[in-house]
């Protein structure tokens, strides 16, 4: 367990939190940044796929998400950014009912100063083991994120969820729906971001794919790998979690 938790610290003290927002951006490159860097931040699947329901512990959850800045970086290819941008989150989880369990999750300033990020989601599990071992479960998730007070973006969404259950593993597969409304600002410092200065506003839907696989290594801790698919980009996700 010393070593499990050793190397997530490691990774989040090491890995790139920071980012240069590309300027004038075109009608063109506005709904590229929209379409998927504001998509991407959307809540993942990452805690065990059977929920908390009347349990009476809490769920602790600590996560790093991987999000492409490939898009990004194709629009103005002087900016020396990394491939990748990557969001902590810290997530807590209680049982509410029999099958049903609330979440609330944010990224922490003290990691992650480019990016504030917050949000909650609610899930139902609506059929536990059917066809031996097999669950079926509803997600509905908001949250909201700021990237470095340039882009503005909320997405509201749900997930359908069909996970296999083993002893000491699970593997999910799910399918969701994204509603994203985001706003650039026109200027930052002096600087324009847009090419005319002006305030931009959008709203867009997605569709996702998701696998993810959990094994437990104890009655209490547990880890996560998960693959979100995107139209434009595909994240990774590593999660560490403690029910107790």
């Amino acid at each position: 367990m010393q070593k499990i938790i050793f190397i997530i610290f490691f990774l989040v003290t090491n890995l790139v939190f920071a980012f240069e927002f590309p300027k004038n951006l075109s009608f063109q490159n506005q709904k590229k940044v929209i379409g998927s860097l504001s998509v991407q931040s959307q809540k993942k699947q990452l805690s065990d796929p059977t929920p908390l329901g009347g349990y009476k512990g809490w769920e602790a959850l600590m996560s790093v998400e991987a999000l492409s800045l490939s898009e990004l970086n194709s629009i103005d290819p002087s900016i020396e950014n990394s491939d990748f941008l990557f969001l902590p989150r810290l997530q807590l989880a209680k049982g509410i009912y029999y099958d049903i369990d609330l979440s609330l999750y944010f990224s922490p300033l003290l990691v992650n100063k480019d990016i504030k990020d917050f949000g909650g989601q609610f899930r139902w599990l609506v059929l536990e083991n059917f066809r031996n071992h097999y669950n079926l479960s509803l997600s509905f998730q908001v949250n909201s994120t700021n990237y470095k007070d340039i882009l503005f973006s909320t997405n509201l969404g749900f997930d359908l969820i069909v996970s296999r259950l083993w002893n000491e593993n699970s593997l999910a597969f799910g399918y969701g729906f994204i509603r994203n409304t985001s706003r650039i600002v026109g200027t930052n410092s002096g600087v324009n971001i847009t090419s005319s200065g002006q305030e931009v506003a959008m709203t867009e839907n997605n569709m996702h794919l998701f696998v993810s696989g959990t094994h437990w290594w104890t009655q209490s801790l547990y880890g996560t790998l998960n693959l979100n698919f995107y139209e434009s980009a595909v994240v990774s996700s590593l999660a560490l979690g403690v029910r107790y």
